[in-house]
C-alpha cells in the first residue's frame, strides 16, 4: 500500500530532513522510514555498554503522528529483549504516552538515544515494562544477533560494519578514552590477530610477520614481547588496551 503525502507540511518536511541525517548508519543505531510510509519507521540498536543487554541488537518500528514534531511518536520493540514487551508500545517520557514531557526539538536520534539509556533503568510501574533476571536478559541478548525483520532483513546488518572503521594512533598524544566504537573495533582487530596469550594470560606473545602498516591490538592485562606500545589506555579499569605497531621482519 502506497501513501501520499503533503510535501509542504511540517511532518513530512521534518521528517525527510532527519531521514537525510540518519541516512548513514552507526555502530551504534541506525533508523529508516519504510519505503512506502513516511510516518513508520524501522530502527536497530546495540544495548548499553556493560549491563545485561551488552552485545544484544535490538530492533522496532516507531510511528510518528501527523502533527509530528508538535506531538511525540510511539515506539515498540520487536526483538525478545526482556526490558520491555515485544509488539506493544512504550511507556516512556518520551513517546506518546506522555505528551506533556515531550519537545519538539527533540529528534529520532534523540529518542534511540534515550531508549538506550532507559533500558537500564528499574521501572517496572510503566506499561509494557519487564521484570527479568540478568541472566535472563544476558541470553536474550545473545539471541537477538540472529533475529529477521520481515521489512529489513538480518538486523546484525543494519548497523555500520566494524572492520570499516579506521583504528589510529597518534604519536605523543595524551591517553583518551576509547568509546564503544573503538573498543568494538579493537575487539574484531583483535579476533583476527594470531597472536596469543600464554596459559595463565598474563603475557600475550605479538605476531611478528606482519607489515609495518599493521596496528596489533590486545585486551586485558599483559605485557609485550615485541616492540613498546606506542599508546596505553586504560578504559574505567575495565579496558587495557595496549596499541602497538608491529614492523615487518
Amino acid at each position: 500500500m502506497e501513501y501520499e503525502f503533503n510535501s509542504k507540511s511540517t511532518a513530512v518536511k521534518r521528517l525527510m530532513s532527519e531521514a537525510k541525517e540518519l541516512a548513514e548508519p552507526t555502530d551504534e543505531y541506525s533508523a529508516h522510514p519504510l519505503e512506502d510510509n513516511l510516518f513508520e519507521w524501522h530502527f536497530t540498536m546495540r544495548g548499553p555498554h556493560a549491563s545485561e543487554f551488552d552485545g544484544g541488537i535490538y530492533h522496532g518500528r516507531i510511528l510518528f503522528p501527523t502533527e509530528y514534531p508538535m506531538k511525540p511518536p510511539s515506539i515498540i520493540l520487536l526483538t525478545p529483549n526482556g526490558r520491555w514487551e515485544t509488539n506493544k508500545k512504550i511507556c516512556l517520557s518520551i513517546t506518546g504516552y506522555h505528551p506533556e514531557t515531550w519537545q519538539p526539538s527533540w529528534s529520532i536520534r534523540t529518542s534511540i538515544l534515550a531508549l538506550i539509556a532507559f533500558m537500564t533503568t528499574n521501572d517496572l510501574d510503566s506499561v509494557g515494562a519487564l521484570e527479568c533476571t540478568p541472566e535472563e536478559r544476558q541470553f536474550l541478548a545473545l539471541k537477538s544477533r540472529d533475529w529477521i525483520c520481515d521489512c529489513c532483513g538480518e538486523i546484525s546488518n543494519l548497523l555500520a560494519n566494524k572492520k570499516e572503521v579506521e583504528v589510529e594512533v597518534v604519536n605523543n598524544t595524551s591517553p583518551k578514552f576509547f568509546n564503544r566504537k573503538c573498543v568494538n573495533v579493537i575487539e574484531a582487530i583483535h579476533s583476527m590477530t594470531l597472536g596469543d596469550y600464554s596459559n595463565d594470560k598474563a603475557l600475550f606473545t605479538s605476531p611478528l610477520n606482519t607489515s609495518d602498516k599493521i596496528f596489533i591490538i590486545s585486551k586485558g592485562p599483559c605485557q609485550l614481547d615485541g616492540p613498546f606500545p606506542e599508546k596505553i589506555i586504560d578504559d574505567k579499569n575495565r579496558l587495557n588496551i595496549i596499541t602497538q605497531k608491529v614492523k615487518a621482519v
